[in-house]
């Protein structure tokens, strides 16, 4: 029998002044609705606060990630484990790993939910960052929906990032 805790970790992307989330976020938010779905003991956490890459409103990320969901799956809001209000990748993975603390004496499957082009530095970065033996992290990616131009430029960013953290 499994019996391991399943957390299931959507990290933030965008969205409009307005707060309307953009299409990775979308696609983020509906494969944790269909995890929320097929395990109702699947806990979850939403990542994204503020910056001006991504979200230059007055309210965090987060709190449209949830939004979305509301409008997808009802009552989930108890599946919630947390939130990190985060600037970058490196923020949202480092305050998953400070919510697990309190839960890391169970065997913890992690899911954390990103886009195909983001999931190398993502990993990069849990590995370095989320260490307990309990922990097993597994990442699930969508495809960008984003048009070519934009798409070569966040590989182009994912690029750098990953050189920049090979190189410390």
């Amino acid at each position: 029998m499994d019996n391991h805790l399943t957390i299931c970790a959507i990290l933030g992307a965008g969205n409009d002044d307005a707060g309307n989330i953009d299409s990775d976020a979308i696609q983020r938010c509906d494969l944790a609705v269909e995890m929320l779905t097929s395990n109702k003991q699947t806990q979850l956490i939403l990542c994204g606060g503020f910056g001006d890459h991504f979200n230059i409103t007055d309210q965090q990320h987060y709190k449209y990630l949830k939004k979305y969901i509301e409008s997808k799956k009802s009552n989930f809001e108890g599946a919630i484990l947390g939130y990190v209000d985060s600037y970058n990748t490196i923020d949202d993975i480092q305050g998953i790993n400070t919510l697990l603390q309190p839960l890391i004496s169970n065997s913890i499957k992690l899911v954390i939910i990103t886009n195909d082009y983001h999931v190398l530095r993502a990993s990069i970065l849990a590995k370095k960052n989320i260490t307990s033996e309990n922990v097993t992290v597994q990442f699930l990616s969508v495809s960008s929906l984003k048009d070519v131009t934009l798409l070569s430029s966040r590989l182009e960013h994912e690029i750098r990032r990953i050189k920049e953290y090979l190189s410390e």
